[in-house]
């Protein structure tokens, strides 16, 4: 898990942090908070949908084509076990 979290915060600065800021603080309300997000760390699929295929309507982009199945999973993780999230679960990379 240590690798996909070390992985996924590469992803993550590199691709989420300036809209979602570095510590996950966010930019409400075009961009939601992930630091202490109930249901970031409660729902892997709902959080897995808004990664791959984005939120219609919103600033929050689709993924599905940037990012490939093992940075998606890498990202997914790092957030739900970054800034006092720290649900110790790992995301496997969808196929």
């Amino acid at each position: 898990m240590d690798e996909l979290v070390e992985r996924g915060e590469s992803v993550y600065q590199s691709i989420c942090s300036s809209c979602h800021q570095a510590e996950g603080q966010g930019s409400p309300p075009a961009f939601p908070a992930l630091a202490n997000n109930e249901q970031l760390i409660s729902d892997v699929d709902w959080h897995l949908n808004k990664v791959i295929n984005g939120v219609s309507g919103a600033a929050m982009p689709a993924f599905r084509n940037t990012l490939n199945p093992v940075e998606i999973a890498a990202v997914v993780t790092y957030t739900r076990n970054a800034w006092g999230n720290d649900t110790g679960m790992s995301c496997s990379p969808q196929q």
